[in-house]
């Protein structure tokens, strides 16, 4: 398992968990905060670059830490609250609880 932070678009940022883990590379940025022409130039980047590779039947899947009963939201929020996810918390209509 490793962990990382979210940092501007021009910055790369090391990831490891320990000093024997084998560091990663992750370049991430927040578009909330970018002027509108930024934003239309990321997506046009990623429309040239990236979305070809998922037509064809190809699909993206969404890695899932553990699913949660809506009745247990507060649980699901701690879980998020403590970074010990991997992957994405839902909540569920239905009654029992998963994890990964």
């Amino acid at each position: 398992m490793f962990r990382g932070t979210l940092v501007e678009a021009a910055r790369v940022t090391d990831i490891a968990t320990s000093e024997a883990d084998r560091v990663r590379q992750i370049i991430g940025t927040v578009m909330k905060s970018r002027p509108q022409a930024d934003k239309h130039a990321m997506v046009r980047r990623f429309s040239e670059h990236w979305l070809d590779r998922f037509s064809g039947g190809r699909s993206l899947e969404p890695v899932v830490d553990s699913t949660y009963p809506l009745a247990r939201a507060a649980d699901a929020h701690r879980r998020m609250e403590s970074s010990m996810n991997v992957g994405k918390i839902i909540l569920s209509a239905a009654t029992s609880i998963t994890q990964a």
